[in-house]
């Protein structure tokens, strides 16, 4: 599985966003959810050992087949789940 983090310009917080499996560069970003946002890019990356841990199972990437690279992808939060 391969992720990106993603940097929210309005808000500038971090999350990670899962790719589909053959995801290249200039493909079209996936629309998720995003189930946790990070107040830096650092916090982001001290989380990476959490994110390998988790199963891919639980996961749900999806590609809309009208995206077009380049074109501008709304990704929206879900409230962030307890530990």
């Amino acid at each position: 599985m391969k992720y990106m983090i993603y940097e929210d310009a309005v808000t500038h917080k971090f999350a990670f966003v899962p790719l589909p499996n053959r995801f290249d560069d200039g493909d079209a970003l996936p629309v998720v959810a995003v189930d946790r946002w990070f107040s830096s890019h650092e916090e982001a990356i001290a989380a990476l050992p959490e994110l390998f841990d988790r199963d891919e199972t639980e996961l749900d990437v999806r590609v809309d087949a009208t995206t077009t690279p380049g074109e501008a992808v709304v990704m929206t939060g879900v409230p962030q789940r307890p530990h």
